[in-house]
């Protein structure tokens, strides 16, 4: 049986390789959809469209057919796309211990939504002083006793499995939706995924 550091090394490198996939998907995916040029396309219909070029929607005339995906109704449907794709608005590494809906681009860019949860270190890695000499009391969730306990933080540096009291530490990880014998199973699930 893997122990709660193990655990969590594991699952610490299953979404760096995640989020390295996702990455290199969500910029080809970028590039396809809003870097590739104007493209009227051979037939002859005379449609009205948009296309993002350098921070803006510029209308273009569509022929009707074999365009490419830069090509949008509407100037607000461009924007709404084009402006939304850093991958910043979508992962927030400091927020609370929770799943973040992520979305997946694949091929045509909105295949399926993953739900990713980017909360283990919150409660599963062991406590860090950090790099600073500070001497800061805190607590850190214990994955194997299910508890919080003090330990002496340094001021910077250190990981996220960090509180300021017993009930913001308990609440984070020890709520009914998050215990599984020191195991979210939240992650459970996201390794059983992977793993398959």
């Amino acid at each position: 049986m893997l122990s709660s550091l193990d655990l969590y090394n594991y699952v610490l490198k299953i979404e760096k390789l995640f989020f390295s996939f996702y990455s290199v998907m969500h910029f080809l995916c970028f590039l396809e959809k809003c870097q590739a040029e104007k493209k009227v396309g051979p037939c002859r219909a005379s449609m009205p469209r948009f296309f993002y070029n350098s921070g803006t929607c510029q209308r273009f005339t569509y022929g009707g057919c074999k365009g490419n995906n830069n090509n949008y109704l509407s100037e607000e449907e461009c924007m709404k796309t084009c402006t939304d794709f850093a991958i910043t608005n979508l992962i927030d590494v400091n927020n609370q211990c929770n799943i973040l809906p992520v979305q997946l681009w694949l091929m045509d860019c909105h295949v399926s939504k993953l739900c990713v949860v980017f909360c283990a270190e919150k409660c599963l890695a062991p406590a860090h002083t950090g790099m600073c000499r500070g001497s800061f009391t805190m607590l850190y969730f214990d994955a194997s006793t299910q508890s919080c306990k003090f330990f002496t933080y340094g001021g910077c540096g250190g990981n996220r499995n960090r509180y300021t009291s017993e009930e913001e530490c308990m609440s984070q990880c020890k709520d009914g939706k998050r215990r599984s014998k020191g195991i979210f199973r939240r992650n459970h699930l996201v390794l059983y995924h992977f793993l398959q």
